[in-house]
């Protein structure tokens, strides 16, 4: 009767909280415009559900899962109300972003389940909360493209194979997970990286923590296999299963698999990180990108758990966080948190799971302060969501000067991925008394409509600029500014100029009361 009361509590809870990041992602959706990616994403999984074919997709590195979610019903709105989006694709988004919902909520069910192997009951709860109020999460869970997805995928293999080691048949320990391992490859090809480590560093935690050894026979005689052999076996067979698995659901995956090694080997151009630029990236990019991105509540929480019972955190799900942040300096496509959100989302996971284990075995006043300090890390987190809300992926934490100020650590994807001319267009309207000139970065189309009157600043000189602005104020990309064409004249001009406003994604200035050079 207990263990079916806390079933109940615990959907109930894993309701709340998806509601709560559903209407989040909902809501941010329609807000948005569109990001630099998302038209291809329309274009490609259209074109994947007319012909059947994944060959558009894959050519470009895309794996097709998400697309194809996210864009069957605008498939399904050709079909049976003979509409047209990609004439009017725009319009249509909002309704392609709510496919990432599902992925929202196989993410949140994931991180529950995972949370509560490591944490027990409470663990799950703590660890879906904060996954559901992470802003950068939320922030790419109101878009169409792959990064929740794979993050998603990711996690709920992850609780499968954990949750089902136990099993008494190789077919309930392997071929479930085998089947999450194909939808994780389909989900996003860097699957081809993390998938690996992530399962190996669960299952090195596993056998530890039954203080087994690895290496020897079990003493009563009920195995001629040593453990790490068994372990070594069902995760080769998990792996070749989810291979198979793969190769049935999409025969040509290998061509999204291989451009994304190339890709990776080639890198993708400069890198913005702290106000510098480089061709060739940073080392530390990915574990710096996580440190400005991530909400502070997940740090103080782990920073607690380091004082009190630094042992606790030694559970599978960080374990392969921390596996997988050693490896991201040979990630050389540095664009945005978003490569790591999968690291993220883990991280949560661990950091819960050992609060909440520590909490179990407290009493009277520990208990009381631990479960304070938890809320009020809740309450921090669900805070930050809902005031940075519709600019999820702006967020930078408090640390680095809050949201307004992320664009001095960070560009791209991170803040200005093409998706705020909405917000500019408000301020606009606030502010007509003259006309507003805009250097775009991103492929919407609303830019060549007024009140925008765009403008090249790629390679004119810095007199030109208040010349060609007419006397008027100047909206400026800050992934241009500060990223794109970081050493342009134009752009270390406005650098020495101080803004007049500022929205998610654009510095504004008042060139009128600018003197000529």
């Amino acid at each position: 009767m207990l263990r079916d009361r806390e079933k109940v509590v615990d959907l109930g809870w894993l309701l709340i909280c998806g509601t709560f990041a559903m209407v989040w992602c909902w809501s941010a959706g329609h807000a948005l415009g569109p990001t630099f990616d998302e038209p291809f994403y329309m274009r490609a999984g259209l074109t994947n559900w007319h012909n059947l074919n994944h060959r558009e997709l894959l050519c470009a590195g895309t794996m097709p899962l998400p697309p194809e979610v996210q864009m069957l019903p605008l498939r399904l709105a050709e079909v049976f109300a003979s509409a047209d989006p990609l004439a009017a694709w725009r319009d249509w988004l909002p309704l392609a972003r709510m496919g990432t919902i599902l992925f929202v909520w196989t993410l949140l069910w994931g991180a529950m389940r995972l949370g509560a192997i490591y944490g027990g009951a409470w663990g799950g709860r703590l660890a879906v909360t904060l996954v559901a109020c992470e802003p950068i999460l939320l922030g790419h869970g109101s878009l169409a493209t792959t990064d929740v997805a794979f993050a998603a995928c990711l996690t709920a293999l992850i609780a499968v194979f954990r949750g089902r080691r136990d099993a008494p048949t190789w077919c309930g320990r392997c071929l479930l997970p085998g089947l999450w391992v194909a939808l994780t490859f389909l989900a996003k090809a860097s699957a081809l990286v993390y998938v690996p480590i992530c399962l190996t560093m669960v299952e090195a935690e596993r056998l530890w923590s039954n203080g087994w050894r690895p290496w020897r026979r079990p003493e009563d005689g009920t195995s001629r296999w040593t453990p790490a052999l068994l372990a070594w076996r069902d995760l080769s067979i998990v792996g070749l299963l989810g291979v198979a698995f793969l190769f049935m659901l999409c025969p040509r995956a290998w061509r999204g698999i291989n451009f994304q090694i190339s890709h990776n080997l080639d890198g993708h151009g400069t890198v913005y990180l702290f106000g510098q630029t480089s061709t060739t990236g940073f080392w530390y990019y990915f574990p710096a990108a996580l440190a400005i991105k991530l909400a502070l509540p997940v740090f103080a929480l782990l920073a607690v758990m380091l004082i009190l019972r630094p042992r606790y955190l030694l559970n599978g799900s960080l374990l392969a966080a921390a596996a997988m942040l050693l490896m991201t300096p040979s990630f050389r496509v540095q664009i945005g948190v978003r490569f790591v959100l999968p690291i993220a989302a883990l991280a949560i996971i661990g950091v819960s799971a050992a609060c909440a284990r520590w909490f179990a075995e407290q009493a009277g006043a520990r208990r009381a302060l631990m479960g304070g300090f938890a809320a009020l890390c809740v309450a921090w987190s669900l805070g930050s969501a809902v005031l940075v809300w519709p600019n999820g992926i702006c967020y930078t934490n408090e640390i680095f000067g809050g949201t307004s100020q992320g664009y001095r650590s960070l560009t791209e994807s991170n803040v200005d991925w093409g998706q705020g001319l909405n917000e500019l267009a408000d301020w606009e309207h606030a502010h007509d008394d003259a006309p507003l000139r805009l250097w775009y970065f991103g492929v919407d189309p609303v830019c060549m409509n007024e009140p925008f009157h765009p403008v090249l600043l790629h390679s004119i000189e810095a007199d030109e600029v208040r010349r060609l602005c007419g006397g008027g104020y100047l909206a400026v990309s800050v992934t241009h500014l500060c990223a794109n064409f970081h050493d342009a004249p134009a752009a270390r001009y406005l650098r020495t100029l101080q803004p007049c406003a500022q929205t998610s994604a654009y510095l504004i200035y008042d060139l009128r009361s600018v003197p000529p050079r």
